[in-house]
């Protein structure tokens, strides 16, 4: 299938502040929230589609509604800022967050036929005219703005239906500190992990990163094989187990899966409704190679299980 081609004009920046003036302070940030594997700007695109009677221009429209969100969401307007020793900080200051307005002569329709039927999931076709990098002109997340957006819909609405919540001292260290469990993914040897001697640099060099669609029978199969897991324990521990295989670990090396987990809502103790600072800790599931590519998948994705249940104790967070 051929490129698709489009133009796509690119506005200048602006900062959009809060509608209405807000709290000068400055704001704790958690542990979660300043990990140094954290500290990097992410990419993301939403795609909305219009209403058919409706063929307003939509940038007056995002400009004035994220200028009143800022309103209760006002750190998100604000700097991030170092500390003397190293803690981050949010300095309120109600400069605002960057946005971009661009118009492109294609439609939703046009990228989903490219991406063959696969529909606008990452990577879509032509994500690099979309998205414009280094909008600000530094890659630094310090004293630049907190969101960058480019271009709800209901202007009736003047808050939002749950209360903002920053209550980031939820999850302060505990006094004195005391580890509770093993974090594996503070461990560099382990996140850094080396494939095994059959394995040759210059083909460790050329592994690729791929984003996998699994269909459902796919699944289901996988959690048959497992024993009737959960679906990500059973996926995690066919990952898990086909990485071991390819880097030709040795058999009595040991494997480890870290993953992400939202202890948002099911953590404890409960973080308030509301809340919308980072609440994601990364287990770790740990097995010896030739027992997790010999015995069953049900072995695998018990070990998963288990690393997940670990990371939503009480003492896991405060650890």
């Amino acid at each position: 299938m051929a490129s698709l081609e489009f133009v796509v004009k690119v506005g200048e920046q602006q900062l959009i502040q809060p509608e209405t003036p807000t709290p000068y302070e400055t704001k704790y940030l958690s542990n979660i929230d300043d990990q140094a594997g954290l500290r990097n700007h992410i990419p993301f695109v939403h795609f909305y589609r219009g209403r058919s009677r409706d063929r307003c221009d939509p940038v007056p429209i995002i400009r004035r509604a994220l200028s009143r969100t800022l309103v209760q969401y006002y750190p998100l307007a604000g700097r991030i800022r170092n500390t003397e020793k190293g803690k981050l900080v949010v300095e309120c200051t109600g400069e605002g967050v960057v946005f971009r307005e661009a118009d492109a002569d294609v439609t939703i329709e046009q990228l989903q036929r490219q991406s063959g039927g696969l529909g606008l999931v990452p990577p879509f076709p032509r994500r690099d005219r979309l998205l414009v990098d280094d909008i600000w002109g530094c890659f630094l997340i310090t004293d630049s703005p907190l969101l960058r957006m480019q271009s709800a819909r209901d202007p009736s609405i003047n808050s939002p239906s749950l209360r903002p919540v920053w209550s980031r001292e939820a999850l302060s260290p505990r006094s004195p500190p005391r580890i509770s469990f093993p974090h594996y993914e503070y461990d560099d040897s382990i996140t850094n992990l080396k494939p095994g001697p059959m394995y040759s640099p210059s083909r460790f060099r050329r592994l690729a990163q791929a984003s996998l669609f699994l269909p459902r029978e796919t699944v289901s199969t996988l959690k048959h094989r497992a024993a009737a897991a959960a679906s990500f324990d059973a996926v995690a521990a066919c990952l898990w187990r086909a990485r071991a295989r390819a880097l030709c670990l040795s058999g009595r090396d040991p494997a480890y899966f870290l993953f992400p987990v939202d202890t948002r809502s099911r953590g404890t103790p409960r973080l308030p409704r509301g809340y919308y600072g980072a609440a994601v800790v990364f287990p770790c599931a740990t097995a010896l190679t030739f027992d997790l590519c010999r015995k069953p998948l049900r072995y695998a994705s018990s070990k998963v299980a288990t690393a997940k249940q670990i990371a939503l104790e009480d003492e896991y967070r405060a650890s």
